[in-house]
């Protein structure tokens, strides 16, 4: 199941990235997020915690962060995060947006290396 949260996340950050270029900066901070959301979701059952909503989500990465004593990955979460209120209220505008993509990128790879290796 893991290897299917990757697929999605791989998915969503190469659209956002595709929407970035096109200039659609709402659906683009929104596929960033999901991608952001996949792979904590493959982390956690890689750990065999299953995560239910937003607050587990958040409770996760905090707990990874603290156990870690890597607070850049809350940080660097809490700049996600941003992006997932955007798609709805569309606060950001281009600069912001694509400040935050390689923070988001970031964060991506951080996780990633937490994972097991796929098989």
């Amino acid at each position: 199941m893991a290897t299917t949260y990757l697929d999605r996340a791989n998915i969503y950050w190469k659209q956002a990235n595709e929407l970035l270029e096109k200039r659609g900066w709402s659906k683009a901070s929104e596929l960033a997020w999901g991608s952001v959301v996949e792979v904590i979701h493959a982390l956690a059952e890689s750990q065999g915690t299953k995560i239910k909503n937003h607050g587990a989500l958040r409770d996760f990465i905090r707990t990874v962060a603290q156990q870690l004593q890597d607070n850049e990955i809350w940080r660097l979460f809490q700049k996600a995060e941003g992006f997932h209120a955007n798609f709805y209220y569309e606060f950001m505008d281009e600069q912001e947006v694509k400040e935050i993509f390689p923070f988001i990128k970031e964060f991506l790879e951080k996780l990633g290396r937490l994972l097991p290796p796929r098989t």
